[in-house]
């Protein structure tokens, strides 16, 4: 139960992070014993937040970059999102070279 508490954990941060890390970090909570679950858990707790406080700051920042100028004085992150999330998605879909 607890490993499955702790994958969700791990889901929750970027794909590229759990591309990165999620493997080991998977593993290192395993080989830790049952009385470290709790250190883990605060431990992927505090990484989740530091992780998407960075991918929100790198949205808001190049969401300013991107729409400098427009009618809107420049600010909409929730469109600069989806353009993240979006070359984000194509960066880790399967290739389609070599298909015919």
């Amino acid at each position: 139960m607890n490993r499955v508490l702790y994958k969700a954990l791990l889901w929750l941060h970027p794909p590229a992070f759990r591309k990165r890390f999620g493997g080991e970090m998977l593993w290192i909570f395993d080989e830790a014993g049952p009385h470290r679950v709790l250190a883990f858990f605060r431990d992927a707790v505090i990484s989740v937040t530091r992780q998407m406080d960075t991918a929100f700051r790198f949205v808001e920042n190049r969401g300013r970059d991107d729409l400098r100028g427009s009618a809107d004085g420049g600010r909409r992150p929730g469109l600069a999102f989806v353009d993240v999330f979006k070359q984000s998605q194509e960066e880790h879909a399967p290739s389609k070279r070599g298909r015919s």
